[in-house]
């Protein structure tokens, strides 16, 4: 872990805009830099869930080479809970300081396979991260078909909470 930590903590600090200019224009903050998102979690009712995706910084706040970066993200997250297992895809906004904390919040669809149906949902997500911490809450709500609508307002809390571990 601490040679992971010793690699990736060079990395975050050699952010986009390196070279120094007498101007400060808009286009000086401007640059690119993807950045993975994997993380395993625990939480309230899914007890193991994973995020993978990636977050495509873009715009450097605070002037030339500074490490807080501000873009948009894309991730896959499956989970699973005691009976049935979720599968989420999520975009949003991400805030990155440093590579030691970063907040992302955005919206998605997820699916819950229950023998030959599916149920659909959508959810809003919010996640901050402190060095390798990362806390979660999702909002989720179903939409079809009626049947497991009903099954998921019955079995399942509408607000899930996770934390877990994130690089």
């Amino acid at each position: 872990m601490k040679k992971l930590i010793v690699f990736i903590l060079p990395l975050l600090l050699l952010t986009h805009n390196l070279s120094a200019s007498d101007k400060d224009s808009f286009l000086d903050h401007l640059g690119f830099m993807p950045w993975p998102i994997l993380s395993l979690s625990s939480g309230s009712p899914e007890f193991l869930a994973a995020d993978v995706g990636i977050d495509l910084f873009f715009l450097s706040l605070g002037g030339n080479g500074s490490e807080s970066s501000l873009g948009t993200y894309v991730q896959f997250s499956p989970s699973i809970s005691s009976d049935n297992s979720f599968f989420r895809f999520s975009t949003g906004f991400a805030m990155g300081i440093m590579g030691l904390l970063e907040f992302r919040g955005g919206i998605g669809y997820g699916f819950m396979k229950d023998g030959s149906d599916f149920l659909h949902t959508y959810f809003y997500e919010f996640a901050a991260r402190i060095i390798i911490i990362q806390c979660k809450i999702i909002t989720e709500s179903p939409i079809k078909p009626d049947n497991l609508v009903k099954y998921y307002n019955n079995r399942y809390n509408p607000v899930k909470f996770q934390i877990g571990i994130s690089i």
